[in-house]
């Protein structure tokens, strides 16, 4: 059970530049689940034009 390279990349560059992230949805279960997830959905406080 891997993360994805990118999903973890997002995460660290958001929270890099003072956002909060965290992994959201299926994913979560999945990785509970030990299952791999066919998409990670990220939660930030990020605003789009940030």
């Amino acid at each position: 059970m891997a993360v994805k390279q990118n999903a973890l990349e997002i995460v660290k560059t958001l929270k890099d530049h003072g956002y909060k992230a965290f992994f959201a949805g299926g994913c979560v279960r999945d990785m509970i689940m030990r299952k791999e997830s066919a998409d990670y959905d990220i939660a930030t406080n990020a605003l789009p034009q940030d």
